[in-house]
């Protein structure tokens, strides 16, 4: 059985944050705001108005018995991407992190050496596959997948690991 994350982590996430999205949207006038979990991105024109904020923020927090991360950052968007959920978001594109990329061409080396396609290897490529179409990386797929790793197969792998998973459950 494969077992991926636990849902109650983002369920919790949601409910304690859930003021905090209001307080930033309604009370602070943010006008732009996106949160995923626990990581945050705000824009704004004004760079002073989004130090304000942040104090604010930290205030709200602290009632809450939180507090922010030390590595938050303030930068004007035209300088550098904003990296956030594992991707680098430019003005015109997208792309992954270099880190994940690495991690993503490791893993295919180690899964090409093994003589059988595991379904928890299937499932990987098909999900970095998955994140891949998100971002502007078509010639990173083309270069370091496609050549070694067929998508078809990977998806049978995991349907007839699903199968199987499913007669045993019945069987039970």
């Amino acid at each position: 059985m494969y077992l991926f994350g636990n849902y109650t982590s983002q369920w919790f996430a949601n409910f304690y944050l859930q003021d905090l999205d209001h307080y930033i949207k309604e009370d602070l006038k943010i006008p732009y705001y996106i949160r995923y979990m626990d990581d945050m991105v705000l824009f704004h024109r004004n760079k002073k108005e989004l130090h304000k904020a942040r104090v604010k923020i930290e205030e709200f927090l602290k009632n809450e018995d939180l507090k922010l991360k030390e590595n938050w950052q303030l930068f004007k968007t035209d300088s550098r991407p904003i990296d956030f959920l594992g991707y680098k978001f430019y003005r015109g594109y997208t792309t992954i992190r270099k880190s994940n990329c690495l991690r993503i061409r490791r893993r295919v080396k180690k899964i090409i050496k093994k003589p059988v396609l595991l379904p928890k290897d299937a499932a990987a490529i098909l999900s970095y596959t998955g994140w891949l179409k998100h971002s502007n990386s078509y010639k990173f797929n083309k270069k370091y997948i496609e050549p070694y790793i067929s998508l078809d197969k990977c998806k049978e792998v995991v349907r007839n690991a699903r199968r199987k998973q499913c007669k045993t459950r019945k069987k039970i």
